[in-house]
């Protein structure tokens, strides 16, 4: 059974502020970090990215965060391109993963900056 072992946000910040500049690898490879650390787990044991992106960052928005992130080449990414619930169908797309048995860890969310 696939369980929820960390989670995490960027701050909240007023359109045009503090994150206007950073691209969704600035603003994700410290997240990941964050949940990493937080669920006791090293960049080596990661499996997977699966992450939604709305606004078509170009390339494949999940594996460029994969590598920002400083995980291993093997990881693969997976993007998902869907507005407003994106982030909830990578999660749930993760559990079926672990729930197979395909996956153990994956790391899944959504990454987006309207700054």
């Amino acid at each position: 059974m696939a369980r929820l072992i960390a989670a995490r946000r960027t701050a909240v910040v007023p359109r045009g502020g503090a994150f206007a500049r950073l691209s969704i690898e600035e603003l994700a490879a410290p997240v990941i970090a964050a949940c990493l650390k937080d669920a006791g787990i090293t960049l080596d044991q990661v499996e997977e990215v699966i992450l939604s992106n709305a606004l078509g960052a170009g390339g494949n928005p999940a594996r460029r965060v994969a590598l920002a992130a400083g995980l291993p080449e093997r990881v693969a990414g997976l993007s998902i391109d869907r507005q407003c619930a994106g982030g909830l169908d990578a999660i749930l797309l993760a559990r079926a993963l672990v729930d197979s048995g395909a996956a153990d860890i994956v790391l899944a969310g959504g990454v987006e900056s309207t700054s």
